[in-house]
């Protein structure tokens, strides 16, 4: 009988459940709720066009999971303390990246692979 680490059925799960990209985009989200985040500045962490991030982003806005804002002419978002399954999200991704006092940059490519 072989043996599965966590490590291995939680990206499994995440891969499952989500796509690189969106993956990439709840990790982050969802591990720094407190904090906004650039278009620009989500698709040069994640390493993904413009495009991808983009479409994600607007998935995500419209299913009510991330809030977009503006200031000025910029456009920010962020995880959505408003969003019925905000609680489990957080705990998911929690779940799937380790520690929270870990920096989620630090973490994220080797949850990607």
């Amino acid at each position: 009988m072989s043996t599965i680490s966590l490590k291995s059925i939680d990206n499994k799960l995440a891969s499952a459940l989500f796509g690189k990209t969106r993956r990439y985009l709840l990790l982050l989200l969802f591990n720094q709720v407190e904090q906004s985040f650039y278009l620009r500045e989500v698709a040069r962490e994640a390493g993904t066009g413009l495009g991808a991030v983009q479409r994600e982003l607007a998935g995500l806005v419209q299913a009510g999971i991330v809030r977009r804002s503006v200031r000025g002419n910029q456009v920010l978002f962020q995880a959505d303390p408003d969003c019925p399954v905000f609680a489990e999200l957080r705990n998911l991704m929690a779940g799937m990246t380790g520690p929270k006092s870990e920096p989620v940059q630090e973490r994220l490519p080797e949850q990607l692979l």
